[in-house]
């Protein structure tokens, strides 16, 4: 082909391309995903939104409005971390709890001859708790008396000889006392000797638990006690108010 032909048909699809980018930007104005023209040599005989009808000799092109989607890129590099947040403010102090019902606890413990004066042990809701030691016919009996106020016990007791010792057949085995308190003292618990006489008196051991209802508080006892030519006594004791 001569050259100045060649140079012809160039500019032929160069002036052809330039009309139909005109072309499509005026298309494009219309709501349309696909644009339409009929293309004859060298000039656009129709642009158009709606797929046209070209008429003979004319040739039909199409392009999309918009290219289809590209595939996603690359994820990129974790970015540093950030810095440490400011600490926050303390937060309000939370309500006070309920106060705690108040208690008072006491250990005790007594030794006492046979005809001795009444040992203090301990006092608690106006009532004073004294270990006494008597003889009583041929035996000696220990007890923990209680008094000074209006108030009521009740105990519950089991007994048994020392270790080594046979049991008799009359030895007690156990015990209930229920006692109504007032000013003067009164036994809340006792524990008898097993002998025939006070010279001969057998060791006998009780272990006690006694409830107190005082005046403005319950008390709890919890007592070993031991008695033979002797008394002796020790325990717990715990105070709670009504």
């Amino acid at each position: 082909m001569p050259f100045i032909t060649t140079l012809r048909a160039t500019a032929a699809l160069a002036a052809t391309g330039g009309m139909l980018l005109a072309a499509s930007a005026s298309a494009t104005n219309a709501d349309a995903s696909t644009i339409y023209a009929c293309v004859k040599k060298d000039r656009i005989l129709r642009v158009s939104t709606r797929r046209p009808r070209c008429g003979r000799g004319a040739m039909l092109l199409s392009w999309n409005k918009m290219g289809p989607t590209g595939r996603n890129g690359a994820s990129g590099k974790t970015g540093p971390a950030g810095k440490t947040g400011a600490t926050g403010k303390t937060g309000a102090g939370g309500a006070a709890g309920t106060p705690g019902q108040p208690q008072q606890a006491v250990k005790f413990a007594a030794d006492l001859t046979a005809g001795g004066a009444p040992a203090a042990l301990f006092s608690a809701d106006g009532l004073a708790y004294t270990l006494s030691c008597n003889a009583v016919a041929s035996q000696v009996v220990g007890a923990v008396d209680a008094g000074g106020a209006t108030a009521q016990s009740y105990g519950q007791a089991s007994f048994g000889r020392p270790s080594g010792e046979e049991a008799e057949p009359g030895d007690p085995k156990s015990e209930a006392l229920v006692q109504a308190l007032g000013k003067a003292s009164a036994p809340i618990a006792s524990t008898t000797s097993a002998g025939e006489n006070t010279a001969k008196s057998v060791e006998q051991y009780g272990v006690w638990t006694v409830t107190v209802e005082g005046p403005t508080s319950m008390t709890w006892l919890h007592l070993w006690m031991e008695t033979g030519t002797a008394c002796g006594v020790h325990g717990t004791a715990i105070t709670v108010p009504d």
